[in-house]
């Protein structure tokens, strides 16, 4: 999976964006890379913040700290590939979510 095959030209349906989730977490377990981790982490904020999404609130509160999880995660993988700075997703990937 790549930036490319993320890239959608239209808002994600809450259960579009939980899909999508789906595949990047899959995704992340071949390749390691923090941009996928990030984009997990910003998949799960869209999903608890979009008007659609009718998930209770012990559902929120567990995706919220799903996507703590993911940003330490993201942020492990740049530490022990020697990125110092906090790595952004691709452009694409943030359109995705984008609503």
């Amino acid at each position: 999976m790549n930036a490319r095959s993320l890239h959608h030209p239209h808002p994600l349906a809450p259960r579009e964006i939980e899909a999508r989730l789906g595949q990047l977490i899959r995704g992340y377990l071949q390749l390691r890379s923090t941009a996928m981790a990030m984009a997990v982490a910003q998949h799960i904020e869209a999903l608890c913040a979009h008007p659609d999404y009718r998930g209770s609130w012990e559902e929120r509160c567990a995706y919220r700290r799903l996507a703590r999880h993911w940003n330490g995660l993201a942020w492990l993988v740049a530490s022990a590939h020697g990125f110092h700075q906090r790595i952004q997703p691709s452009t694409e990937i943030r359109w995705s979510i984008a609503s």
